[in-house]
C-alpha cells in the first residue's frame, strides 16, 4: 500500500512540474505566434508551415524509435537489480545515430524534389523556402539524436527538469519574436528558420548535458548486444504504424492543402497545429507522468494496480482537457480575434473540429501505453494504426471530389472513433481488461460529464450578443461550472478525496 501511495504522490508532484511547463509554453506560444504571423505575413507563415511539414513527414521512424527506447528503458527500471539500463541506453544512441543518417541522406533530394514540384509556393518565394527547408533538416537530425537522453529522463520520473528547461525554451522564443519585429536587411522567413534551429540546437545540448550529470546510465560505450538491436528493431517497425498515421493525419493532411489551395489555408492548419500542440501538451503532461508507472506495473506483474492507472488516467486526461475547451469550442471566433488580430479563413472551424478529436483521443493513449508494455503490439498497431492510416487517402478523395477543407478534419474525427474502438479489443485480449468496465467507469461517466457541463455557456450565448463581456462571462462561468461537475461526476469519490488530501497538504508545507 505504501509502495502505491508513494507513486501517486510521485505521480502528482511530476504532473504539477509538468503543468508549470505547460503553462509557460502556452503563454509563450499564445503570444509569440501573433508577433510571428504579423512579422511574416499569411503566405510566408504558410510555406514555413508547408516546407516544415516535409521534413516532419519523416518523424514516422523518429516516433517510433522513441516509443521503443522509452519502453525498452523503463522496462529495465521496472526489473530494478535485474535490469541494465546502459546497455538499452548505448544500444539506443547507436541506433539513433545511423537512422539520423539515413534520414538526412533521403530526405534532402526526397524533399527538395516534392518542395520544387508539388507545393504551391510562389516562385519568388522559392529561393527562401529551400533555406527553411535545409534548417528544419539540420533541427531534425540533432532531434533524432538526442531522443535516447529524453527518454532517460521520462523514465527517471525527473519531470522538474523538463519544466526548468522550458523556461529557458520560452525565453528563447521570446527573444526570436522580438528580433522578428526588427528591420534586417536578410529575408525574415530564412531568420525566422536559422533562429528556430539555433533554438533546437541550444535546447537539444543542455538535455544531453542534464543527463550526463545526473544519470550514470547515459555514459555511453559501443555495444553489440544484437538480440537487443533486433529486439529494438522489431518494436520500432511495428510502432512506425502509429507514428506513421500520426504524420499523415497533421504533416500529410498540411501538404494535402498545399496541393489543392493557396497559402492561406496552410496558414490555418499551421495555427489550428499550435492550439492542438497546446491541447495535446496538457494531456501528455499527465500521461508521461502516468506512464512510467503503468509500465512499471506490467514488468512487476501487477496487473490490477496498472488496470487501475488506465482508467483513472483517461479519466482524468478527457476532464484536463474538457476544462479549457468548452470555451473554445463556444467563443473561438472572438478569442482568435483578440490572439490573432489577423485571422485566416477556416482557423475557426480547424481548431472546433481538432479540438474535440483531441478530447477523443485522451481515452485511447493510457490504453495504448498499457498494450506497448506487453510488447505483442503487432495486431495492434495493424487493426488501430493501419486503419488510421486511410485518413491521407480518404482526405484526398474528399478534396478531389470539390469537398471544403474542413472535411479532411471530420475525416480525423470519424477514424479516431474507430480507433479507440479497436484498442479497447486489443487490451482485452492482451490484459483480459473488461470493455464493459471501461465504458461504464470511465466513458458513461465522462458522457455525462460533458452534457451538465455544456448546459452553461449554451444559456449564454442565448442570452447574450456575441461581444468581448459574453466571452469573459461564459470563460469564466464555463471553467467554474466544468471544475466542480468534473470534481463530482467525472472523478470518484476516492480519487475526489484523495486530490483534496494532497492539495491541504501542500498548502501546509
Amino acid at each position: 500500500m505504501s509502495g502505491n501511495q508513494s507513486n501517486n504522490k510521485r505521480i502528482a508532484k511530476n504532473s504539477i512540474f509538468l503543468y508549470i511547463r505547460t503553462m509557460i509554453i502556452m503563454v509563450v506560444t499564445l503570444f509569440t505566434s501573433r508577433i510571428i504571423l504579423q512579422s511574416l505575413g499569411v503566405d510566408d507563415y504558410g510555406i514555413y508551415n508547408e516546407v516544415g511539414g516535409i521534413v516532419s513527414m519523416f518523424s514516422l521512424i523518429l516516433g517510433s524509435m522513441t516509443d521503443a527506447t522509452q519502453r525498452f528503458l523503463t522496462i529495465e527500471l521496472g526489473k530494478g537489480e535485474r535490469g541494465d539500463i546502459n546497455n538499452v541506453f548505448s544500444t539506443s544512441i547507436q541506433l539513433h545515430i545511423i537512422i539520423g543518417i539515413i534520414i538526412v541522406l533521403i530526405a534532402e533530394p526526397v524533399g527538395l524534389w516534392f518542395m520544387y514540384n508539388k507545393l504551391n509556393i510562389p516562385v519568388e518565394r522559392l529561393s527562401a523556402a529551400f533555406w527553411v527547408f535545409q534548417c528544419s533538416l539540420l533541427s531534425f537530425f540533432v532531434l533524432v539524436i538526442s531522443i535516447p537522453y529524453n527518454a532517460l529522463i521520462v523514465a527517471y520520473e525527473r519531470m522538474k527538469a523538463f519544466a526548468y528547461i522550458s523556461v529557458i525554451d520560452a525565453l528563447l522564443r521570446l527573444i526570436i519574436a522580438y528580433m522578428m519585429a526588427i528591420n534586417f536587411s536578410i529575408d525574415k522567413l530564412v531568420l525566422y528558420a536559422i533562429l528556430m534551429m539555433i533554438t533546437q540546437l541550444l535546447i537539444r545540448n543542455i538535455y544531453n548535458f542534464y543527463c550526463k550529470r545526473n544519470f550514470k546510465e547515459s555514459k555511453y560505450h559501443y555495444t553489440k548486444n544484437h538480440k537487443l538491436t533486433r529486439n529494438f528493431g522489431r518494436f520500432a517497425a511495428w510502432s512506425m504504424l502509429g507514428n506513421m498515421s500520426y504524420v499523415c493525419n497533421n504533416y500529410g493532411i498540411s501538404l494535402l492543402l498545399g496541393m489543392f489551395f493557396a497559402p492561406f489555408v496552410n496558414a490555418a492548419h499551421g495555427i489550428t497545429l499550435q492550439v492542438q500542440g497546446a491541447f495535446s501538451t496538457f494531456e501528455k503532461n499527465f500521461q508521461t507522468a502516468v506512464n512510467p508507472q503503468i509500465t512499471k506495473n506490467y514488468a512487476a506483474g501487477d496487473i490490477i494496480e496498472m488496470e487501475t492507472l488506465i482508467f483513472r488516467s483517461a479519466r482524468l486526461s478527457f476532464l484536463l482537457i474538457l476544462i479549457p475547451l468548452i470555451p473554445i469550442l463556444f467563443e473561438a471566433e472572438t478569442i482568435f480575434k483578440l490572439w490573432l488580430n489577423i485571422v485566416p479563413e477556416y482557423t475557426v472551424i480547424f481548431v472546433q473540429l481538432m479540438v474535440i478529436t483531441s478530447l477523443i483521443s485522451t481515452l485511447r493513449n493510457p490504453l495504448e501505453v498499457a498494450i506497448k508494455a506487453t510488447g505483442e503490439i503487432k495486431m495492434f498497431e495493424i487493426s488501430v494504426y493501419g486503419s488510421k492510416l486511410l485518413i491521407l487517402p480518404c482526405a484526398y478523395i474528399c478534396l478531389r471530389l470539390g469537398c471544403s477543407p474542413t472535411s479532411v478534419f471530420i475525416v480525423s474525427l470519424l477514424f479516431e472513433l474507430l480507433a479507440i474502438s479497436l484498442s479497447l479489443i486489443e487490451a482485452k485480449r492482451l490484459l483480459g481488461l473488461s470493455i464493459l468496465t471501461f465504458i461504464k467507469k470511465t466513458v458513461l461517466r465522462l458522457c455525462v460529464t460533458v452534457l451538465l457541463s455544456v448546459i452553461t455557456p449554451i444559456a449564454i450565448c442565448l442570452l447574450l450578443n456575441p461581444d468581448i463581456l459574453r466571452f469573459l462571462i461564459l470563460t469564466l462561468c464555463s471553467i467554474v461550472v466544468t471544475t466542480i461537475i468534473s470534481s463530482f461526476v467525472g472523478l470518484t469519490t476516492r480519487e475526489r478525496k484523495a486530490i483534496i488530501t494532497y492539495i491541504m497538504a501542500k498548502n501546509r508545507t
